[in-house]
């Protein structure tokens, strides 16, 4: 898409993604938390619109803390040794939250990226919005606020995606994504090169195969 190349070439956007993605002593994916941004506009870089935040050391969360009347581009944060290759199912129901909640700066292309000490980043985006808004109240009811639905959600995630196997990780995310909800150009999922600044799409097909979709056509 559109948005995905304008992400490709965006330095701060880059610079940024770069930064979670580091490992080694005193960069993020050597920290024992995580850490990331809020941002409120992908397009400027400054404490205003991306907003830095960490989470408590030994937990798999960010305390986001996103203001009320605030509009957000995307979330980006890192994994930390040990954790998931790919995204949580609390990032997931985050993303749906704010999806339904209006914070979505551009509901169209609203995207959650992540890091981890696995490689290659992830960074998953709103498709087909109206297709993107049914999944988000099968798995956070239609006010985001279903603590029943959410239970499930993160139960048939972890039943499925707790591997050391990034690749294993990556093929059972789409598989729920796009069998257990038919989300599929809802949800769109993008994995990266080290360097940040290549995304390409990628789908599963019936037999389980990931292959990457080249962006020809718009989302």
């Amino acid at each position: 898409s559109q948005f995905i190349q304008n992400l490709e070439s965006d330095t701060n956007f880059i610079g940024r993604m770069q930064y979670l993605n580091s490992s080694g002593y005193g960069m993020p994916l050597g920290f024992t938390y995580e850490v990331g941004y809020e941002i409120r506009d992908v397009t400027q870089y400054n404490s205003n619109t991306y907003k830095y935040k960490q989470g408590l050391s030994g937990q798999r969360t960010i305390d986001w803390d996103i203001q009320a009347s605030s509009f957000q581009d995307g979330l980006i944060h890192s994994h930390y040794a040990s954790l998931n290759s790919i995204f949580t199912p609390e990032d997931v129901i985050l993303m749906a939250q704010l999806f339904l909640g209006n914070h979505a700066k551009d509901s169209n292309n609203l995207f959650f990226a992540v890091t981890s000490s696995y490689g290659v980043p992830n960074l998953m985006k709103v498709g087909n919005p109206a297709i993107f808004r049914a999944f988000c109240e099968k798995i956070v009811g239609a006010t985001g606020e279903d603590t029943v639905k959410m239970a499930k959600f993160i139960n048939k995630f972890e039943l499925k995606i707790d591997s050391y196997d990034p690749d294993l990780n990556e093929k059972n995310f789409l598989q729920i994504i796009k069998y257990e909800y038919g989300a599929e150009n809802g949800l769109v999922l993008y994995q990266g090169n080290a360097g940040c600044n290549s995304w390409k799409k990628r789908r599963v097909d019936n037999f389980g195969y990931v292959s990457t979709i080249p962006c020809v056509t718009p989302e």
